[in-house]
């Protein structure tokens, strides 16, 4: 659940999940991805799941930078501004909870000029419902959402055979 320690990296227009992730994936795009308020904050977000959840946005965050064609435009850690990039990613993990393949797969191919990998497609699908999992939603700015509220309220069996509420 969303706890009030990380109140500075909350987008509350784009849900509780938003600011934790744009925050982590800029942390491993600039190298800071071992800083302690980075694995605090979503050691408190996910608690025993903290660890893996970073981990697994550090792949994502390097799959952008090493499996893409163009280079992509972040902001600074801890800034309040999103690039353009970033709310393509925002999108990117809001379809995802929303179950919506085809704009997450047209999200991730825009941010990589070109078709991302399926293992790329599943790891953003796992990373999406750990974030739901933990009720932290990426929602998509309204002009660019998937499906009007945001998180599709189901269940989704995940690799695993844990289970994430989404």
């Amino acid at each position: 659940m969303h706890s009030p320690h990380l109140s500075d990296i909350h987008l509350p227009e784009l849900g509780a999940g938003a600011g934790l992730l744009l925050w982590g994936f800029r942390a491993c795009a600039f190298g800071a991805r071992r800083c302690c308020a980075v694995t605090t904050g979503y050691d408190r977000a996910f608690g025993e799941e903290g660890e893996d959840t970073l981990e697994a946005v550090l792949a994502f965050t390097r799959a952008i930078g090493t499996e893409g064609a163009r280079k992509i435009q972040l902001s600074a850690p801890g800034c309040g501004r999103m690039t353009k990039d970033e709310v393509s990613i925002a999108c990117v993990f809001s379809a995802a909870q929303a179950w919506d393949e085809a704009a997450r797969d047209a999200h991730l191919t825009w941010l990589l000029a070109s078709e991302p990998r399926r293992a790329l497609c599943e790891r953003v699908t796992r990373i999406a419902d750990a974030f739901a999992g933990h009720g932290l939603p990426v929602m998509a700015p309204a002009s660019a959402r998937a499906v009007p509220c945001g998180i599709t309220p189901a269940f989704r069996v995940i690799s695993g055979g844990r289970r994430a509420a989404s």
